[in-house]
């Protein structure tokens, strides 16, 4: 207390000093103030004109304080009050008021009009005054004179109201405004509702502030044109948005922007854009989210606030990511992850990283998509937290797939698939079995991948628009390739070959066209097998270093054509093999492969090619080889051997299958087609084991096997074959001189044709039965026979039979001594042999040549064609005709009287016949030797083969009997000739017994 201040003693203290009483705060006691020279000379006290806040007429709160002047004698007048009755006087005034309401006139006029503060007080006590005012005239009921301090106009030109807000001093601001409500007016109570709302508002009680911004708008009778209004749904939109009501903030917000003039200068612009984007956000309304946060985004960047700049980025990226627009995505989001000062503390980073990797993943930057989604994992991992999304390894394990990273796409697609399974779902998108698929072939598991791959086309709905289904299609089938699956490698190399090959793709099909191949070749379907294979030979003609299995695939397709019966192609692809396979290690085909070839050549006639690789195949096989095999090698080596006029080799293999097929026919049961197969090689085997026998002269023996293949026939009812047993044995029975029995099996064979309607083998029944009635001697039936059968060989315009034919006619002319037409018969019959290159039928044209110019007497002539004749017979292995022939030559020689060249001959022509059992011709060649001895003068050793011929020819019945019995009485000796001969005899005996003794 200063010197000139006194203590307040208010029982004795006036009115006049109770409007100067203070209360220092700081000594906790009131205080009078000594009056001063100049308070004692001042007669009033003006109210500054900024403290009154309505002009043209005073206020009720500057009435207030005239009056009270009036009142204490302060003022001698109050006709400046524009009242038209007189103010009471001050006496009357206090008779109808208490001494408490008294105090609060004083108090509330002294705030007013005396109490000045310190200079260095704060803010809020620089307008105590006004506060201990209102409060003064809230209790006397002066709410119309209380309301008016709200207004009053401080030294910056604020109100006090503003001053309050702005200030901070909002419990101040509030003592103001509650009171005055529903007291003075709806202006008033406008002001309150608004300033409590913002009061509210300011200290984050927003339901408070809700409730009273609400309250305000409801007593607007228009809200356009109120000033503030923007304000007031700024921060009613603002509040909402704290109370997560973001519907609510959205309509208060647009409202607030709609009223904005100047939107970018409005102090509330940058919260109102960030506030509206938010809610439009959560509301997950991401285009409107959008339209507000792009407007912030400079905002809160020029602002520096990072955790405000840090949501706009996050939410922005996330809307963004909503429309796909990946690329905005993944720049918002980055830029949001790089301003984070503590990633860790960010509950919702894993979120982000999330998004930010599916966004890098849809921009198909896989390197950045694994990045962050791999971090997302992490995180979760260390937290303890389980994947929220199963669609992470989804991600994750498509963007290594992208990679070529198969084990990872594995890895993570499996664990994608796991959590569906746990879950009770299943992939929604196929292309997670196609990636699984190809993943699991890329890294060889074939198996796997052939499973995954299976899947991806069995829940493909639209087989045509299937993602990369030709390249599925081909994964398929070389996996199942490798899994040897041929059906299911079939099934799609084939699908994929044709796609392809419809568009008009060019892919290199080179390994295709191999397994392709190799599963029909396995399915033994070998005309596409072979197809395929062939188009891979010819891909990688170019390129034979780089061939993959081309020695398995070169064995393939001769196995193929082989067994298609393609004999000529087989050979060519086996035969390219066994030249590789000689250039490096034996093959483990090898042996099949000499079989094959064999068997091939066989069918194509190739004899010695046969002979050459089933007889190695056979060598390497040795003794293992099994019956079935081993037959057909034994059929095939005899055949070919029988070919090649080998004949001996012929009988060795052929009876050596006769054996074992024999075995075989007795097991059968029942005909079958396979079992007649069996019988018809079997009947082949028996033929020409006969003609080899035949052809060595063994003819008897040959006879015995014609005779089974007869019997087989007959048994199969096998008409064809029957013809040809009879026919051979006809021919072997002509060979050994019995012709009646050959007559007969000739005329068997006539019969069979008939049967058959087989007009060509007629005619070479006819033509053998007219060469059975020459040898017989019946040379007019002969000839008879001969014609009809020239006549159907020329229906049938078989030369070479036609040529035979002639030379048939040709002997039987010749033997009844037309040597003219014999010889113009024989000439035709070389022509034609000449004509066609038959070496058979060009050996016996010269044979039947020389033997007419011999019979001619041109024997040097007769020499010359039989000579020529005779290399033929011996290169053909026809031991008949050999002896034939060298017989004529001898008979030749005999008739040049060229007796040592003629018995040459006729002793080797003499040792062929017996060797052969040809009875005829031995017969034929003793009556020569008789001759060649009757010539030499050795008449008893001529009678000896005359009588062995004569008696050959007796036994046979020969046509030439009379000949040979008339050479036997030009050789029977008369009594003289006997007489001389026996003393010649007696001489000759006794002169060596002389020498002897000598």
């Amino acid at each position: 207390m200063t010197e000139l201040e006194k203590k307040v003693n208010f029982k004795i203290l006036s009115e006049r000093e109770a409007l100067k009483v203070r209360y220092r705060r700081a000594e906790n006691q009131f205080v009078l103030p000594s009056p001063t020279v100049e308070e004692e000379n001042s007669t009033e006290t003006q109210i500054p004109e900024s403290e009154i806040p309505l002009t043209g007429k005073l206020s009720a709160l500057a009435r207030f304080i005239e009056c009270v002047k009036y009142w204490i004698g302060l003022k001698r007048s109050v006709s400046d009050l524009s009242s038209e009755e007189p103010l009471p006087s001050l006496h009357e005034v206090l008779e109808d008021l208490n001494l408490t309401e008294i105090a609060h006139i004083r108090w509330a006029f002294y705030y007013l009009q005396i109490y000045q503060p310190d200079p260095g007080d704060s803010q809020l006590e620089r307008v105590r005054g006004y506060l201990e005012a209102f409060h003064h005239l809230g209790q006397l009921g002066a709410w119309e004179e209380a309301s008016e301090i709200l207004f009053l106009r401080l030294e910056n030109g604020e109100t006090l109201h503003d001053r309050l807000e702005k200030g901070g001093y909002f419990q101040e601001a509030i003592a103001l405004y509650k009171p005055l409500i529903g007291r003075v007016s709806e202006q008033i109570d406008a002001v309150c509702l608004q300033g409590l709302g913002n009061t509210y508002y300011l200290r984050q009680d927003y339901q408070k502030s809700i409730q009273y911004l609400q309250d305000y708008l409801k007593i607007l009778p228009e809200k356009a044109g109120i000033p503030n209004l923007d304000r007031a749904f700024l921060y009613l939109g603002n509040a909402h948005y704290s109370l997560g009501h973001y519907a609510k903030t959205i309509e208060y917000l647009e409202q607030c922007l709609e009223l904005t003039q100047n939107f970018a200068e409005f102090f509330g612009s940058g919260d109102t854009l960030f506030y509206l984007g938010n809610s439009y956000y959560c509301r997950q309304q991401y285009r409107e989210a959008i339209e507000y946060l792009k407007q912030y985004l400079p905002i809160a960047r020029n602002n520096k606030q990072e955790s405000i700049l840090g949501t706009t980025l996050l939410y922005l990226g996330n809307a963004y990511y909503s429309f796909q627009n990946y690329r905005k995505t993944a720049e918002h989001l980055q830029e949001y992850l790089d301003i984070l000062a503590n990633v860790e503390g960010e509950s919702e980073i894993d979120k982000t990283f999330l998004a930010i990797g599916n966004a890098y993943y849809y921009l198909q930057e896989y390197e950045r998509a694994i990045q962050y989604l791999q971090q997302h994992c992490q995180l979760l991992e260390e937290r303890g937290q389980a994947i929220a999304s199963e669609n992470v390894f989804l991600y994750l394990g498509n963007a290594h797939y992208f990679l070529q990273d198969w084990e990872r796409v594995i890895r993570y697609l499996q664990k994608y698939i796991g959590i569906l399974d746990e879950i009770g779902k299943t992939p929604t998108l196929a292309i997670t079995w196609l990636y699984l698929g190809n993943a699991y072939y890329y890294q060889q598991q074939y198996e796997k991948a052939a499973e995954f791959l299976q899947k991806y086309l069995n829940i493909a709905k639209d087989k045509e628009q299937v993602r990369d289904v030709e390249t599925t299609w081909l994964y398929l089938g070389n996996s199942y390739s490798i899994l040897q699956d041929r059906d299911k490698t079939i099934e799609y190399l084939q699908l994929y070959l044709d796609r392809v090959e419809s568009q008009k793709q060019r892919p290199n099909l080179t390994k295709i066209f191999l397994k392709l191949g190799r599963a029909y070749y396995s399915k033994e379907q070998f005309s596409p097998a072979l197809e395929y294979l062939s188009q891979y030979l010819s891909l990688t003609e170019n390129n034979r270093e780089q061939r993959e299995g081309f020695e398995e695939t070169l064995f393939a397709l001769g196995r193929g054509y082989y067994l298609l019966e393609e004999y000529e192609r087989a050979i060519d692809y086996l035969q390219q093999y066994l030249n590789l396979a000689e250039a490096g290690e034996m093959p483990a085909e090898l042996e099949i492969a000499l079989l094959y070839l064999g068997n091939a050549c066989y069918a194509s006639n190739r004899h010695r090619s046969t002979i050459e690789y089933l007889q190695q195949y056979l060598t390497l096989k040795g003794k293992t080889e099994g019956k079935e095999n081993l037959k057909t090698i034994l059929y095939n080596l005899g055949n070919s051997y029988y070919s090649l006029k080998d004949y001996a080799q012929t009988v060795e293999y052929l009876q050596h299958y006769l054996d074992l097929a024999r075995q075989t026919l007795e097991k059968e049961d029942s005909l079958t087609e396979k079992l007649s197969r069996k019988i018809r090689k079997l009947e082949e085997a028996l033929l020409n084991i006969g003609n080899a026998y035949g052809n060595m002269g063994e003819y008897n023996t040959a006879i015995s096997y014609y005779e089974e293949l007869l019997n087989t026939a007959r048994n199969t009812d096998d008409r064809p074959w029957e013809g040809k047993a009879v026919m051979q044995l006809g021919n072997a029975y002509c060979a050994l001189g019995n012709y009646r029995q050959a007559l007969e099996r000739f005329e068997e064979r006539l019969i069979v044709a008939e049967a058959l309607n087989d007009l060509p083998n007629k005619g070479k029944a006819l033509s053998s039965l007219g060469m059975a009635y020459f040898y017989l001697g019946n040379y007019h039936k002969s000839i008879r026979v001969s014609h009809k059968a020239l006549k159907v060989a020329r229906a049938t315009r078989d030369k070479l039979e036609e040529g035979r034919i002639f030379g048939n006619l040709g002997n039987a002319y010749h033997a009844l001594g037309d040597s003219d037409r014999a010889m113009s018969l024989y000439q035709q019959h070389w022509n034609i042999a000449r004509t066609s290159g038959d070496r058979g039928e060009q050996g016996t044209a010269l044979g039947n040549l020389g033997v007419i110019y011999g019979f001619l007497g041109n024997h040097t002539q007769a020499i010359k064609h039989l000579q020529q004749s005779l290399p033929i017979a011996r290169e053909l292995g026809d031991r008949y005709e050999e002896g034939r022939l060298i017989g004529h030559i001898g008979e030749s020689h005999l008739r040049l009287e060229e007796y040592s060249e003629a018995r040459e001959h006729l002793q080797e022509a003499l040792k062929i016949a017996r060797n052969i059992h040809a009875r005829h011709l031995e017969a034929e060649i003793l009556k020569n030797l008789a001759r060649l001895n009757q010539n030499l003068g050795n008449l008893e050793t001529a009678r000896e083969y005359c009588d062995l011929a004569l008696a050959i020819a007796m036994e046979l019945e020969l046509s030439e009997l009379p000949l040979y019995q008339e050479l036997q009485k030009q050789l029977k000796p008369s009594m003289l000739t006997t007489l001389w001969e026996t003393v010649l005899g007696l001489i000759q005996k006794r002169i060596p017994h002389s020498m002897t003794g000598n």
